[in-house]
């Protein structure tokens, strides 16, 4: 049984990992420690703000929201795949 990832989840995890490295440095990890909290919510910092619009902006976050509301409005490959296996199943059990 062959478990390993189809070439483009790979090309899509090196992609996702360059992001990440380029957009939250150690720097950023260290200061995530920290928290600053408001009754029972963790209030997040200027900066955790910025790097969430930036995956908002490079379509890591919030993938299946719509783009009218600030999302990608491509849906994930995974999400993709998911459905395809799903449409697959069903014409199968539908004898097609």
């Amino acid at each position: 049984m062959d478990l390993s990832y189809a070439p483009e989840y790979e090309r899509y995890r090196e992609e996702l990992r360059s992001f990440l490295s380029k957009a939250w440095t150690d720097e950023d990890r260290a200061r995530a420690g920290e928290e600053q909290v408001i009754g029972s919510i963790r209030k997040p910092t200027a900066r955790e703000t910025e790097f969430r619009c930036q995956a908002i902006a490079a379509g890591y976050l919030y993938r299946d929201v719509p783009r009218a509301y600030a999302a990608a409005s491509s849906r994930s490959i995974l999400s993709k795949r998911r459905s395809s296996a799903r449409s697959s199943s069903a014409r199968r059990r539908r004898g097609r």
